[in-house]
């Protein structure tokens, strides 16, 4: 889901911008944080146990660690390469979620299941 906004870039413009990750807080350095838990802390792809309090840790982590961050990046790189898929997949459904979007501005969460149901 994070990395949707960058995905939608790759697939709709044919390039990523800036504004879509890079800086912290942004969706790209969230999605780093939740793959750098899953691997180092959850013990996913064969590493052990680390303790963190913040995503300056695995911050942290992650550049003092070159597997980790090897690991961190193949695992983003994976993801948003379904993340396009699904796009591409679903290429109608956004499509109509985008037409909506620029009718209406905003969408509720209720509405873009129907959306994509077609109603």
């Amino acid at each position: 889901m994070l990395l949707g906004g960058k995905a939608a870039e790759k697939v709709v413009l044919d390039e990523m911008y800036t504004g879509s990750g890079g800086v912290e807080g942004s969706d790209l350095h969230r999605a780093a944080d939740i793959a750098t838990i899953l691997i180092a802390t959850h013990g996913v792809q064969g590493l052990g146990f680390s303790s963190f309090t913040g995503s300056r840790d695995l911050e942290r982590l992650r550049r003092s660690d070159p597997v980790l961050r090897q690991r961190v990046e193949r695992l983003l790189a994976e993801e948003l390469a379904r993340a396009e898929d699904i796009i591409r997949e679903r290429w109608a459904d956004v499509m109509r979620i985008a037409e909506a979007v620029m009718e209406q501005e905003v969408l509720s969460g209720e509405v873009v299941p129907k959306l994509i149901l077609g109603q």
